[in-house]
């Protein structure tokens, strides 16, 4: 376990983590030495005041055979870079990226290489975000991009994967510590409606403005698996299912009338395992 490396690094003494967790120093010291095991909770909890992931914390990984049932979030976050911010026809929007995501979309929009291969439809922009989202852009509507390193401005707020696999579970799990108390401070600030969202629900922007939020289920995750891994290549005037209620309701939607969906990232990457 890494958590004696990760405390220093923070600059912080196990006096100082053990008051931020609730607990004695001396469980701080049993903890590093591996003379006592970490609970669910106190892994999560350590997770959140350190800022790192349990894969960082623990020094193992989860296998995404075990993505569904794992008790951890899975989202794959690194070291935030700043803005990215997105103009199209419609409006405006802000999100807080990390520095992998800031290399890719560089990379997607350097000049002398194009979003598609030569006879192939224009494809998607794509990118990820440190609010849980997966982004992908209808370049037809993108007026431009701009990328902000964090000492020029600050970026949009954003919380821990962990708070947003709890949000996903809310209600039905139990939730505790750490992460219980960021995830009730997002509530009173965003009501619990508009909270649960951001981890459960796909939103769709169309041409003319207008919103549509849909909860994610697996049912539609092969259309969006096939559209993240294939955004450069998915013809922009392709159909896709974005709702589905078992054999009564179904929706596609004309992707050449989107200009962005966001996918929430921790609930997909859990769904989207292949049995």
């Amino acid at each position: 376990m890494r958590l004696r490396d990760l405390r220093t690094q923070q600059g912080m003494t196990r006096e100082e983590l053990a008051a931020r967790l609730g607990t004695e120093p001396v469980n701080i010291a049993r903890w590093e030495s591996g003379d006592a095991l970490l609970s669910v909770r106190q892994a999560k909890d350590l997770c959140m005041v350190l800022h790192c992931t349990v894969e960082e914390l623990l020094g193992w990984e989860i296998e995404p055979e075990e993505w569904p049932e794992t008790p951890f979030a899975v989202t794959d976050t690194g070291t935030p870079y700043g803005t990215l911010t997105i103009e199209t026809t419609v409006g405006h929007r802000q999100f807080p990226i990390d520095e992998r995501a800031r290399e890719s979309l560089l990379e997607q929009l350097e000049p002398r290489k194009p979003l598609h291969a030569e006879g192939t439809p224009d494809g998607w922009l794509y990118a990820w975000t440190l609010n849980n989202k997966i982004l992908l852009l209808n370049p037809a509507f993108v007026r431009n991009i701009e990328l902000i390193g964090d000492d020029v401005e600050a970026m949009p707020g954003f919380e821990h994967p962990e708070v947003y696999r709890a949000l996903d579970g809310w209600g039905h799990e139990a939730i505790t510590g750490q992460v219980r108390k960021a995830c009730e401070r997002l509530i009173a600030e965003l009501g619990e409606e508009r909270a649960l969202q951001l981890a459960t629900d796909l939103r769709v922007t169309y041409d003319n403005g207008k919103d549509e939020w849909s909860y994610l289920n697996e049912e539609v995750v092969p259309d969006l698996f096939a559209l993240e891994f294939g955004h450069a290549h998915v013809p922009r005037s392709a159909f896709v299912e974005l709702a589905q209620e078992g054999h009564y309701r179904s929706r596609f939607v004309n992707l050449e009338h989107v200009v962005a969906i966001e996918i929430p990232a921790e609930r997909y990457h859990r769904l989207s395992v292949v049995e």
